[in-house]
């Protein structure tokens, strides 16, 4: 099944980076500061998305704690 989705022309896959890895820490320092916490992955999910300036299509509530992050 992931081998099929992977395959769709409308698939791409974003590999991370160090600026990935700073936007990373700046938003879980953020968060920190907040006394808010997510998942790990969804911090880099939240920080791939910022990096891309891509919109993040998604049901969970605390993506909407992150500044700047756009929501579809």
């Amino acid at each position: 099944m992931l081998a099929k989705f992977l395959r769709l022309p409308t698939t791409r896959l974003l590999n991370t980076s160090s600026e990935t890895a700073s936007i990373y820490a700046q938003v879980k320092a953020d968060l920190q500061k907040q006394n808010r916490k997510i998942p790990e992955n969804d911090l880099w999910i939240a920080a791939i998305t910022l990096e891309q300036g891509a919109r993040l299509a998604t049901y969970d509530q605390h993506f909407q704690n992150i500044p700047g992050l756009r929501l579809a």
